[in-house]
């Protein structure tokens, strides 16, 4: 039992290899039966031979090269839609009446399986047409329009009779289901002056949505039957087929045309909006399975569209990372949202701000603007407003209102600032000069003034401290100075709590020596005592050889070293 097993298992194995690999070398078989637009919504009936079963990932569509979104792909008999089945039935006398009778009795095989959601509309055609079913009525009234049909007319009407199955099929009744189909049983020949031509009829199938199925009854297939070819392209032209079949066939025929039928796929397509760029466009589906691919197309018409009166809001408004402006979301896509001059950005007090350009952009999850300002900002609420800016739709619904958002940039304090120098710049000028002369002005009364001393200008408390007045707090001292040239100069001093030696002139003492700093070492008089200092000078000071840090006491005879010169210090005025 277990050998039976592995072999039952081994043999289905191989059967699904070899049903897979008959699918992998056959090239896929597709056509488009017809095709329903009501933009955005787009829905498709297509066949497909030598693939398993589609799905959505399988399926890619453009309509005039715009990509189309797969919603769904569905088998037809799990749609849950119904079929109207348009029957156009020869009646002239070229019909035999065994080829009559198995007419009648396919039909009344159908009609007996027809389902609720289904209609059988019956058409015949001989001279003339005549509408024997119109798609409601019941069982019995169906059985006894079908024993109505009558092999007796003269010449054949058999385009006219295609051309009225397209008008009931375009014509929208309520009575009938969405998907139409129409199923002409003839011998093909075709005689009636006057009416509807084969190219007429081809075009009109052709731009229309109306696949024609065929059984033509031949009972002597011998390969050439120019009306029957005839019949045939008529049929695959509109995106149906064609059986043949003699009398005995015909029943198989009907059923084997009815399976056909129903074994297709629902694709629901949508477009990104509901405008009609152009009534005939160019529907073009491609299938992918198994490595393997077809494209199939289909011109079709467009007239019809689904009203979208939603207007197009603002999702968010944002301030761009390192750059001055902003970033608008919206909720669909727009026309004229790149053109700047559709934006006004208004601050708080109403000011308008200056933009500098309007960057549009459609990405698949998000659709913005980004506006960039002339110039920074200064922080706080400003408002933006819209004009002339509409969703991409037949309404053309307006982006109407306005917008508040928050703006992070220089200071408020920096805006009052630039408004007083922009239009008040000679104010200020004049301020400064006036603070400059009332800090000078100060400066030189507190330096006791201006003097000219021996052709030269300085401060008065300069001249003051080196031409002193005796007072009893002054302080007599010398310095026996020998220059850097080795001569040796007496200079007796009066020191009113200090004296300063250096290069400047404005020093008690001063020296042409480079080596010695502009302000070099002080002399000060505390209770008596004399003090020396040096005053951060480069080269150093140094008493009795040793460099001076801080304040140091002053002896008599010490030897004070600055630059190239030395000093010898006498607090009496003594040698």
């Amino acid at each position: 039992m277990k050998r039976i097993f592995v072999i039952i298992a081994a043999l289905f194995v191989f059967a699904v290899a070899s049903v897979g690999a008959a699918f992998a070398a056959e090239p896929i078989e597709a056509r488009i039966e017809r095709v329903s637009a009501k933009l955005p919504d787009v829905k498709a009936y297509i066949y497909a031979q030598n693939t398993g079963a589609l799905t959505a990932q399988d399926i890619s569509a453009t309509l005039d090269g715009k990509p189309l979104a797969v919603e769904e792909v569905t088998p037809f008999a799990a749609s849950g839609e119904g079929t109207a089945y348009i029957f156009l039935i020869d009646v002239s006398t070229s019909i035999t009446n065994l080829q009559m009778k198995a007419v009648q009795d396919a039909l009344s095989a159908f009609s007996d399986g027809l389902q609720g959601k289904d209609k059988m509309v019956l058409l015949s055609f001989g001279m003339r047409v005549e509408t024997l079913l119109a798609g409601g009525e019941d069982k019995a009234a169906r059985e006894n329009a079908i024993n109505m049909l009558i092999n007796n007319q003269d010449g054949t009407a058999f385009y006219d009779a295609i051309n009225k199955a397209i008008l009931i099929a375009g014509g929208a009744s309520d009575a009938l289901p969405e998907r139409a189909v129409a199923i002409a049983i003839s011998d093909g020949e075709e005689y009636n002056d006057g009416g509807y031509t084969k190219q007429e009829i081809d075009s009109a199938l052709a731009e229309g949505s109306l696949p024609l199925f065929a059984v033509g009854l031949s009972e002597a297939i011998t390969g050439d039957n120019t009306a029957l070819d005839n019949f045939g392209e008529t049929a695959r032209t509109s995106g149906g087929g064609m059986i043949v079949a003699g009398a005995a066939g015909v029943g198989e025929a009907l059923t084997d045309t009815v399976a056909a039928i129903n074994d297709c796929y629902v694709v629901y397509l949508q477009s990104e909006n509901n405008v009609i760029d152009a009534e005939r466009q160019l529907l073009s589906i491609n299938v992918t399975e198994g490595g393997r691919s077809a494209t199939i197309d289909k011109v079709v018409w467009i007239r019809d569209w689904i009203p979208d009166t939603t207007p197009p809001e603002v999702v968010s408004v944002t301030q761009l990372e390192g750059q001055y402006g902003i970033r608008i979301e919206f909720s669909k896509p727009l026309v004229g949202a790149d053109d700047v001059a559709a934006y006004t950005v208004t601050a708080k007090n109403g000011a308008l701000v200056a933009l500098q350009n309007a960057v549009y952009t459609e990405k698949a999850d998000t659709i913005i603007t980004e506006i960039l300002f002339a110039e920074q900002l200064y922080t706080g609420d400003y408002t933006v407003s819209y004009s002339g800016i509409t969703d991409r739709t037949m309404e053309k619904n307006e982006l109407a209102g306005s917008d508040t958002f928050a703006y992070e940039g220089e200071a408020a304090s920096l805006k009052v600032t630039r408004t007083i120098f922009n239009n008040y710049w000679w104010v200020v000028f004049i301020a400064a000069i006036a603070v400059v002369i009332f800090i000078v002005f100060r400066m030189i009364r507190k330096r006791k003034g201006l003097v000219k001393v021996d052709g030269k200008i300085s401060f008065g408390e300069a001249v003051e401290f080196k031409h002193r007045f005796k007072t009893p707090e002054t302080s007599k001292a010398s310095l026996i100075v020998t220059d850097m040239k080795g001569e040796t100069h007496r200079v007796d001093l009066e020191i009113n709590k200090s004296l300063f030696v250096g290069r400047a002139n404005s020093n008690n003492l001063s020296f042409d020596d480079t080596k010695m700093s502009r302000q070099h070492f002080a002399i000060e008089v505390q209770n008596g005592e004399y003090y020396i200092s040096d005053l951060e000078t480069t080269n150093g000071t140094f008493l009795n050889g040793v460099k001076v840090s801080g304040k140091r006491k002053l002896g008599m005879n010490d030897v004070i070293t600055a630059g190239n010169e030395k000093f010898v210090f006498k607090a009496t005025g003594d040698e």
